[in-house]
Order: structure tokens, then C-alpha cells, then sequence
């Protein structure tokens, strides 16, 4: 009988360590930039969009439900985008979330102060983004709401060097 409570206890006890391990990985996802795109670039509209990269460490698969993001450009507030698409990310891996950025400038004081038009069309890659907000996940049945997420760099660190393909840019841990 006592070694019935004993194994019974080891079960337990191995399966509460697997279990809060795995919640530590859960929470520990990590959220990089991986790149942009130019969609339109002109004195009335500037479209880009940015691109994400979730990496789910643990060996749960994970479900973002929604996220908040308002998005700065050089310290300026340019817009907000809020999703309450669901996405899977398996375990061990990771997803790529995009994001479709959409500005008047002109329509802008800040923008027009600071003549962000100007640097946009000269140097768009010196831009730096801001992407701050809140993210909502779901493993096992249970939601993890709000979330807080803040991740910047400038747009030309957003794209892999040809030369060292290996290697991380913009990792934030949340």
C-alpha cells in the first residue's frame, strides 16, 4: 500500500513539474520584428506593412485570440490595429503576424511638424517603429488576457543581412 501512495505521489509530483514548467514556457513567447514591405509611398499616404514573428517555446500549442497594438512611427502616434482573429501557434514553433500600417500624414499635426514626409520619402528604412499594446493567448483552456507588449527598432533592422542569415534581430522577450 505504501508503495501505491508513493508511486501515486511520484505521478503527481512529476506531472505538477511538467505542468508548471511548461506554463514558465508559455509565458516566456518570444515577439521579434522579421521584416516590412513598402505598399505605397507618397506625400498623401504611406502603407507598409510590418511583420512579426511569435515563437511559442513550449511543447503546448498556443492560440492568440486577439491583440491591441498602437504603432508609433519616430516617436509619433500613427495608428492602432486590434485583430480578434485567432491564430494557432504549435509547439515549439512559431507564426508570423501581420500587420497592415495605413497613414495619411497630412491628415497628422505631429507628422506635418516634423515633417515626416520629407524623411519618409528620403530615408523610409531610418524610420523607427514602435509597436506597443496589449496581446491576448489561450493554451489548455485557459486565457491569458492583456498581455503587455512593447517592441521597437528601426524599419532598415527589420530586414536579415544576405550576409549573416543566422542572425537574431529585435528579439523582446515579453
Amino acid at each position: 500500500m505504501k508503495k501505491l501512495i508513493l508511486l501515486t505521489l511520484l505521478v503527481f509530483g512529476t506531472g505538477a513539474a511538467y505542468s508548471y514548467n511548461q506554463a514558465k514556457l508559455l509565458m516566456g513567447y518570444g515577439l521579434k520584428y522579421v521584416g516590412y514591405k513598402k505598399i505605397k509611398l507618397s506625400f498623401t499616404r504611406i502603407i507598409f506593412e510590418l511583420s512579426f514573428q511569435i515563437k511559442n517555446k513550449s511543447a503546448i500549442d498556443i492560440t492568440v485570440t486577439s491583440f491591441d497594438f498602437n504603432i508609433y512611427l519616430n516617436g509619433i502616434y500613427a495608428t492602432r490595429i486590434t485583430s480578434t482573429k485567432q491564430q494557432i501557434i504549435k509547439a515549439n514553433s512559431f507564426s508570423i503576424i501581420k500587420l497592415l500600417i495605413d497613414i495619411e500624414p497630412q491628415k497628422n499635426k505631429e507628422f506635418a511638424k516634423w515633417n515626416f514626409l520629407q524623411k519618409a520619402l528620403s530615408d523610409i528604412g531610418g524610420i523607427k517603429v514602435k509597436t506597443s499594446g496589449v496581446i491576448s493567448l489561450k493554451a489548455l483552456g485557459v486565457s491569458v488576457k492583456n498581455q503587455q507588449v512593447s517592441v521597437e527598432m528601426p524599419l532598415r533592422d527589420m530586414l536579415p543581412d544576405k550576409n549573416k542569415p543566422s542572425q537574431n534581430l529585435g528579439t523582446q522577450l515579453i
